[in-house]
């Protein structure tokens, strides 16, 4: 007759039933477990109807205190996991969103380049001038990675007005 060995047996966890582990016992380290808030022997003892040493000699005897870090801690794992996927999905659907805003600005940027090939007025205001220097500044920028020490440079535009050369002209 071949041996055999026996079948795995799943891992158990901490935070499971133990071996010799009475159901009752189980069953009041859940409700331990399971408090919202801060736990507390004497909410377990009151739920069960029972004495506050017998729950406190199960907590001792069945290690509540470990088993119920370790069940926080898996908690938090699981919690923790379950943000880093949501902040992937988030990446995706904001690049999603970036990319289809790109394809829709390089069409109208295509429209303002037919307009200035034939000579036609853009109709932009000067903050719209401004605000497409800046941008497109900005991006030829991070684009050639430039070093973030020298981010800052003044740029001073100055308009002329006619009746400036009048005034000039009296001071000569």
């Amino acid at each position: 007759m071949p041996n055999r060995l026996p079948a795995e047996q799943p891992q158990a966890e901490p935070w499971d039933r133990l071996p010799q582990e009475t159901a009752r016992a189980f069953h009041a380290f859940c409700l331990f477990r399971d408090q919202l808030g801060r736990r507390t022997l004497e909410k377990v003892a009151q739920m069960l109807s029972c004495s506050q040493q017998n729950v406190a000699r199960w907590a001792i005897r069945w290690d509540w205190a470990d088993r119920c870090r370790a069940y926080d801690r898996h908690l938090d794992d699981l919690q923790r996991a379950e943000l880093i996927e949501e902040r992937r999905e988030m990446r995706r659907r904001q690049i999603e969103i970036a990319m289809e805003l790109q394809g829709i600005a390089e069409e109208e940027i295509a429209e303002l380049q037919k307009r200035v090939d034939q000579g036609l007025p853009l109709n932009l205001t000067p903050a719209a001038i401004c605000r497409l220097i800046e941008v497109g500044a900005r991006l030829e920028r991070e684009s050639l990675g430039e070093d973030k020490a020298s981010r800052f440079t003044d740029i001073n535009v100055i308009f002329k007005r006619s009746d400036d050369d009048d005034a000039m002209n009296e001071c000569a």
